[in-house]
């Protein structure tokens, strides 16, 4: 099978979930033996621009660059091959030439926040164009879109399937678009076997990606409150330069950096927060914690209880339900923070710091509950569910 991704996200340096998703998406579906392309808006991270680690990506040969233009550069890695766009200007017209040379069995369309991607692959390769939903905040519609759309929803209707990453996500999608969507795991977690790192007598408390939408007023508080545990923050995509300097000067706070595989992140850390205030369509870092022992505290919000696995500890937040019309440098639009009851957080991190026998009993549970779930992701399912899609289209859909 012949299978195209176009997305307007990075690709080789992913610090978000849904950027490592699709990558593994790829790779995995290589490894089974079908032909996959990218085309990418940018080979660099969301907004980031890591030259250094994409410039060490070529230097290793994990990433080859075997065609350059003035406007294009194409990538092969780990079988996958990758065309960059350098402006949203090429493209369409770059999509409907990839279509026409590849010839696809499917496109594969991912978080678009605008509907020109979408819109280039459904008149290259109408009937044959996939959305694969990670968040709720790029759907063009609901309360927890950034941007409703109205031209964005139209032509998700037109899409042969929507693949969410998550029940969260797929019940969003019917309640506030009436779309109907197929819930899948994705293999953002990479391969095992995965290291047991139960830290209780060294390491972190770790919060990776520290902004508003992330909770980082949660974290805050916690290593204000507790002034001899070591904490420790992983500025990633939504953290603006307002909070790394908060962070910065507190003083029993580390400032680690950002790193594309996650276990360099995972084996410092004791203690892994999560206290998003947003709808977060999974939080797939919880379950790479998880699956390496490490105990994880999270806000019980959009689809976090998912990943949580049915282990301890799942805590209650107010979530952000208003933002400014203004956005931060991140151009992400600036939230209101309700206030938080701390007591249930305080309670939690107090008991898994500094009880072993808890600790090592919510580490054991959680790893033995994420590499279950690790292991029951089935790419070969991704590849046999499309074909379920021909199947149910009847060139109009049925909502």
């Amino acid at each position: 099978m012949k299978i195209l991704l176009v997305q307007a996200l990075g690709y080789f340096v992913s610090y978000s979930g849904a950027c490592k998703a699709n990558r593994f998406l790829m790779e995995g579906l290589v490894r089974l033996g079908h032909e996959c392309q990218v085309i990418t808006v940018t080979p660099n991270d969301n907004g980031l621009r890591d030259h250094e680690r994409f410039a060490g990506k070529l230097a290793s040969g994990e990433v080859v660059r075997v065609h350059l233009e003035e406007h294009l550069e194409i990538y092969e890695s780990n079988g996958v091959s990758i065309h960059t766009v350098q402006s949203y200007d090429y493209l369409e017209e770059y999509v409907q030439a990839r279509v026409e040379a590849l010839d696809p069995d499917w496109v594969l369309v991912t978080e678009d926040r605008v509907p020109s991607v979408l819109r280039a692959a459904l008149r290259a390769a109408a009937g044959r164009v996939i959305e694969i939903a990670h968040s709720q905040v790029a759907l063009p519609f609901g309360p927890e879109s950034y941007e409703c759309n109205d031209e964005h929803f139209e032509l998700l209707r037109q899409t042969t399937g929507i693949v969410a990453s998550s029940q969260y996500l797929s019940d969003y999608l019917l309640k506030w678009g009436q779309l109907e969507s197929t819930v899948f795991p994705f293999p953002v977690h990479g391969l095992g076997p995965f290291e047991y790192y139960a830290n209780f007598d060294d390491g972190f408390i770790t919060m990776i990606n520290p902004s508003e939408i992330k909770g980082l007023p949660i974290f805050i508080a916690l290593a204000k409150h507790f002034p001899d545990l070591k904490f420790a923050a992983v500025p990633t995509w939504a953290t603006t330069a307002k909070n790394l300097q908060l962070l910065e000067e507190m003083p029993n706070m580390t400032i680690l950096p950002r790193v594309d595989d996650i276990d360099e992140i995972i084996k410092q850390t004791k203690i892994l927060i999560v206290p998003s205030l947003w709808g977060e369509a999974f939080g797939a870092v919880i379950v790479d914690g998880m699956v390496r022992g490490v105990p994880v505290i999270a806000s019980k919000v959009g689809g976090t209880p998912e990943a949580k696995l049915g282990v301890d500890y799942l805590l209650p937040v107010k979530p952000i339900v208003q933002y400014e019309t203004a956005v931060d440098e991140r151009l992400i639009p600036i939230p209101v923070i309700p206030e938080q009851d701390m007591g249930p957080w305080f309670d939690a991190l107090a008991r898994l710091a500094l009880d072993r026998t808890h600790y090592e009993e919510i580490s054991y549970k959680s790893k033995k509950a994420a590499e279950a779930f690790v292991n029951g992701i089935d790419l070969g399912w991704f590849i046999n569910h499309l074909s379920t899609f021909l199947e149910n289209a009847s060139g109009v859909k049925k909502y």
